[in-house]
Protein backbone atom coordinates (compact mmCIF):
# COMPACT_ATOMS: atom_id res chain seq x y z
CA UNK A 1 0.00 0.00 0.00
CA UNK A 2 1.45 3.08 -1.18
CA UNK A 3 1.78 6.40 1.61
CA UNK A 4 -0.33 9.59 1.68
CA UNK A 5 1.35 12.47 0.71
CA UNK A 6 0.00 15.71 2.94
CA UNK A 7 0.72 19.25 1.82
CA UNK A 8 -0.11 22.41 3.85
CA UNK A 9 0.45 25.80 2.94
CA UNK A 10 2.07 28.41 4.59
CA UNK A 11 -0.95 30.91 4.04
CA UNK A 12 -3.06 28.51 6.79
CA UNK A 13 -0.57 29.81 9.65
CA UNK A 14 -0.71 33.77 8.48
CA UNK A 15 -4.49 33.48 8.81
CA UNK A 16 -3.85 31.20 12.18
CA UNK A 17 -2.11 34.49 13.44
CA UNK A 18 -4.61 36.80 12.20
CA UNK A 19 -7.05 35.16 14.43
CA UNK A 20 -4.81 34.89 17.08
CA UNK A 21 -4.81 38.71 16.80
CA UNK A 22 -8.47 39.03 16.87
CA UNK A 23 -8.61 36.88 19.72
CA UNK A 24 -6.20 39.01 21.66
CA UNK A 25 -7.87 42.44 20.85
CA UNK A 26 -11.31 41.27 21.42
CA UNK A 27 -10.26 39.64 24.90
CA UNK A 28 -8.61 43.07 26.17
CA UNK A 29 -12.32 44.71 24.97
CA UNK A 30 -13.98 42.02 27.05
CA UNK A 31 -11.80 42.75 30.44
CA UNK A 32 -11.61 46.49 30.05
CA UNK A 33 -15.75 46.06 29.60
CA UNK A 34 -16.13 43.76 32.52
CA UNK A 35 -15.46 46.97 34.77
CA UNK A 36 -14.88 46.74 38.93
CA UNK A 37 -13.57 43.25 39.63
CA UNK A 38 -16.70 42.47 42.11
CA UNK A 39 -18.74 43.66 39.05
CA UNK A 40 -20.87 40.75 38.02
CA UNK A 41 -20.12 39.64 34.49
CA UNK A 42 -22.67 41.33 32.02
CA UNK A 43 -24.43 39.50 28.87
CA UNK A 44 -22.59 41.92 26.76
CA UNK A 45 -19.06 40.91 28.20
CA UNK A 46 -20.53 37.48 27.53
CA UNK A 47 -20.73 37.86 24.03
CA UNK A 48 -17.13 39.58 23.82
CA UNK A 49 -15.67 36.50 25.46
CA UNK A 50 -17.62 34.51 22.91
CA UNK A 51 -16.08 36.23 19.86
CA UNK A 52 -12.93 35.47 21.70
CA UNK A 53 -14.00 31.82 21.86
CA UNK A 54 -15.00 31.71 18.30
CA UNK A 55 -11.75 33.19 17.17
CA UNK A 56 -9.99 30.80 19.30
CA UNK A 57 -11.89 27.83 17.57
CA UNK A 58 -10.87 28.93 14.39
CA UNK A 59 -7.49 30.08 14.75
CA UNK A 60 -6.44 26.48 15.45
CA UNK A 61 -8.94 24.88 12.85
CA UNK A 62 -6.48 26.53 10.46
CA UNK A 63 -3.28 25.21 11.82
CA UNK A 64 -4.74 21.71 11.44
CA UNK A 65 -5.88 22.46 7.71
CA UNK A 66 -4.21 20.11 5.08
CA UNK A 67 -4.74 18.32 1.90
CA UNK A 68 -3.61 14.77 2.02
CA UNK A 69 -3.08 12.52 -1.51
CA UNK A 70 -4.13 9.18 -1.23
CA UNK A 71 -4.16 6.17 -3.67
CA UNK A 72 -8.15 6.67 -3.88
CA UNK A 73 -8.15 10.67 -4.51
CA UNK A 74 -7.49 13.95 -2.37
CA UNK A 75 -8.99 14.73 1.09
CA UNK A 76 -8.82 18.25 1.70
CA UNK A 77 -9.10 19.27 5.20
CA UNK A 78 -10.54 22.91 5.31
CA UNK A 79 -11.47 25.72 8.41
CA UNK A 80 -14.88 24.42 8.36
CA UNK A 81 -15.19 20.54 7.13
CA UNK A 82 -13.20 18.09 4.75
CA UNK A 83 -13.65 17.43 1.17
CA UNK A 84 -13.06 14.17 -0.68
CA UNK A 85 -12.33 13.52 -4.24
CA UNK A 86 -11.69 10.61 -5.79
CA UNK A 87 -8.61 10.62 -8.85
CA UNK A 88 -11.38 9.91 -11.25
CA UNK A 89 -13.70 12.96 -10.44
CA UNK A 90 -10.85 15.19 -11.46
CA UNK A 91 -9.78 16.33 -14.88
CA UNK A 92 -6.77 18.01 -13.82
CA UNK A 93 -5.13 20.08 -11.50
CA UNK A 94 -3.57 23.34 -12.17
CA UNK A 95 -2.11 26.34 -10.03
CA UNK A 96 -3.53 29.56 -10.01
CA UNK A 97 -3.57 32.96 -8.39
CA UNK A 98 -6.21 32.45 -6.38
CA UNK A 99 -7.10 35.69 -4.36
CA UNK A 100 -5.01 38.58 -2.38
CA UNK A 101 -3.71 39.32 1.09
CA UNK A 102 -3.69 42.64 2.64
CA UNK A 103 -4.11 44.52 -1.15
CA UNK A 104 -0.53 42.91 -2.60
CA UNK A 105 0.22 39.76 -1.27
CA UNK A 106 -1.18 37.42 -4.25
CA UNK A 107 -2.08 33.71 -2.68
CA UNK A 108 -1.18 30.61 -5.49
CA UNK A 109 -2.99 27.28 -4.78
CA UNK A 110 -3.44 24.44 -6.26
CA UNK A 111 -6.97 24.48 -8.44
CA UNK A 112 -8.80 20.69 -8.93
CA UNK A 113 -10.85 20.90 -12.55
CA UNK A 114 -13.36 18.40 -11.71
CA UNK A 115 -15.40 16.20 -14.35
CA UNK A 116 -18.73 18.39 -13.12
CA UNK A 117 -17.18 21.41 -14.63
CA UNK A 118 -16.35 22.91 -10.94
CA UNK A 119 -13.01 24.41 -10.26
CA UNK A 120 -12.30 23.97 -6.59
CA UNK A 121 -8.94 25.53 -4.33
CA UNK A 122 -6.83 23.43 -2.48
CA UNK A 123 -7.07 26.04 0.30
CA UNK A 124 -5.11 24.05 2.93
CA UNK A 125 -2.08 24.02 0.31
CA UNK A 126 -2.41 27.86 -0.61
CA UNK A 127 1.00 29.75 -0.33
CA UNK A 128 2.64 33.11 -1.42
CA UNK A 129 5.20 31.27 -3.41
CA UNK A 130 4.63 30.72 -6.75
CA UNK A 131 7.21 28.20 -7.41
CA UNK A 132 5.76 26.00 -3.94
CA UNK A 133 2.24 26.21 -5.42
CA UNK A 134 3.73 24.86 -8.47
CA UNK A 135 5.51 22.43 -7.02
CA UNK A 136 2.61 20.93 -5.44
CA UNK A 137 -0.12 21.25 -8.47
CA UNK A 138 2.84 19.13 -10.33
CA UNK A 139 3.25 16.49 -7.44
CA UNK A 140 -0.66 16.07 -7.45
CA UNK A 141 -0.85 15.93 -11.15
CA UNK A 142 1.27 13.27 -11.55
CA UNK A 143 -0.26 11.10 -8.65
CA UNK A 144 -3.57 11.89 -10.23
CA UNK A 145 -2.24 10.39 -13.29
CA UNK A 146 -0.74 7.97 -11.75
CA UNK A 147 -4.00 6.77 -10.39
CA UNK A 148 -6.59 7.22 -13.04
CA UNK A 149 -4.50 5.35 -15.60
Amino acid sequence: MEASRVYRGTRRVVMAAVFVVAAAFFAGVAILSAGDAGTPTTPANLVWWLIVALFVAFASRFLFMRAVATPDGLKVHGPLGTASFGWDEIVAIQVADTETDATWLTVRAPVLLLASGLSVEVTPAATYRRSAARRMAGELEALRRLHTT
